[in-house]
């Protein structure tokens, strides 16, 4: 049973990073500041690992928007929140039949959004920063096929209510990291079992 468990949580996940790696080979590349670069004809923006795909609905966008939209994904990409993404995969396949590794990669997609969108307003308007998530996120409303972070990815509601606070300490920071723990507990109790 583990092993079909493991093969039918596998093969989507699997695939989706396949689609992603075979996406970068047919794609034509720059490279600057670090960055790999790709003018993608997919609908939306992304980033994975330190390559940053500009998506159509971005070279659509005026340039101040299309500037915070880049800034966004450079933070995802700078900040290695793919590999955390990837790290959970690899948990989520190992573990599969914890109903909680698809809340923790919820909740770690999440975080990393937050993150990234604090950096950008940082040095940004929040208003207009928040009307720009909004415009992407009504402008198209369908799901990426690749497990990585979307400038538009939702739940948006959440994302500007986090902008527009005023900063304190959270507890969602110390959230992920308590799960992680009772994850290793729990896989290392059943490991002694």
């Amino acid at each position: 049973i583990y092993t079909l468990g493991l093969g039918i949580i596998a093969i989507p996940i699997l695939t989706s990073w396949t689609k992603l790696l075979q996406l970068i080979k047919r794609s034509k590349v720059s490279y600057q500041s670090g960055l790999f670069w790709i003018n993608s004809s997919e609908g939306k923006s992304f980033s994975a690992f330190n390559y940053i795909f500009i998506g159509q609905e971005v070279q659509e966008l005026k340039e101040e928007d299309q500037r915070r939209v880049i800034k966004h994904e450079e933070v995802h990409a700078r900040q290695g929140h793919s590999l955390d993404l990837l790290f959970l995969d690899a948990l989520h396949i190992v573990f599969w039949f914890l109903p909680i590794m698809h809340l923790l990669k919820r909740e770690m997609k999440d975080l990393h959004e937050y993150l990234a969108d604090a950096s950008v307003v940082q040095q940004e308007n929040k208003f207009a920063y928040s009307r720009l998530l909004l415009k992407l996120v009504h402008k198209d409303s369908t799901e990426h096929a690749f497990p990585l972070h979307s400038f538009a990815y939702s739940p948006i509601k959440h994302r500007i209510n986090m902008l527009l606070k005023t900063p304190t300490q959270s507890l969602r920071y110390m959230v992920l990291p308590s799960l992680m723990g009772i994850l290793f507990m729990f896989g290392s109790a059943c490991d002694l079992a």
